[in-house]
């Protein structure tokens, strides 16, 4: 949503990295190339870049997890004047 809006301003991020959950690929299976028209067509002709991760590290009510089971992604626009 926040990308959308910012789309939406005309303000264009310089890049956009997309950081994906590799267990996605087998959930998604012939769909992971429709998920990345559907992050494109947020974002135009910005360049993107990212990867397929094998776990995710992050807080949990207050405490670091380490898990492998999460099906995440994670999409950064990065800004420059």
């Amino acid at each position: 949503v926040a990308s959308q809006k910012a789309c939406d301003a005309q303000i264009k991020p310089k890049l956009v990295m997309v950081f994906n959950c590799a267990s996605r690929l087998s959930t998604l299976d012939k769909d992971v190339m429709r998920e990345l028209y559907g992050i494109k067509s947020v974002y135009g002709d910005v360049p993107i870049a990212g990867f397929y991760s094998s776990g995710e590290i992050g807080p949990v009510e207050g405490e670091t997890l380490v898990g492998g089971r999460g099906q995440m992604i994670s999409i950064c626009s990065i800004y420059s004047n």
